[in-house]
């Protein structure tokens, strides 16, 4: 008998829930790691304001503690690069899968679950984003946030674009993987 959650031909379960959870948790990374970067670069200078250290706040150590914080509001970008990244992967490995149109039926059913979970995970991240400490660091990322509310949208693009490819090609046109 077939599993159907280790079965690629009913795109597994890892396919779909391992994007949903990947950028969930790299977005809650990322977040925290900008926390983390400017409250280290908000010590410096405050430590540097002191009257002990006025003579190493130098226009050149300025220039340091702002250049440091400038690549954790990048991170937002690479968020969603990673986004298209997993979504083009979902695509490419169920285009090169051979599996047979009655398990699209299972597509379906487990996709409910899928967008249910992304659902979860959204609610979880708009809970954490709300937090008080956290509300002054967001400004910076938007596309994050976008992305992260709704994840159960994810989930859907995610089934689509699997399912679109496992079964909308031919049975000619199907490439086993080596």
């Amino acid at each position: 008998m077939v599993n159907l959650f280790d079965s690629k031909k009913g795109q597994n379960l890892n396919n779909i829930i391992f994007p949903l959870i990947f950028v969930f948790t790299i977005a809650i990374i990322f977040i925290f790691s900008a926390i983390i970067g400017t409250q280290v670069i908000d010590g410096f200078r405050t430590a540097y304001a002191s009257p002990e250290l006025t003579q190493y706040n130098t226009p050149e150590a300025q220039n340091i503690m702002d250049n440091f914080e400038k690549p954790f509001f990048i991170l937002d970008k690479i968020l969603f690069a990673l986004v298209i990244a997993l979504i083009i992967g979902i695509g490419y490995t169920s285009y090169r899968i051979a599996a047979r149109p009655v398990f699209y039926i299972v597509t379906i059913v487990l996709g409910i679950v899928y967008c249910f979970l992304g659902y979860i995970f959204s609610y979880i991240f708009i809970q954490f984003i709300n937090q008080p400490s956290i509300v002054s660091i967001m400004q910076y990322f938007s596309l994050t946030t976008m992305i992260c509310t709704n994840l159960h949208w994810l989930g859907l693009i995610l089934i689509v674009v699997g399912a679109i490819a496992l079964y909308g090609k031919n049975p000619t046109e199907e490439i086993p993987l080596r």
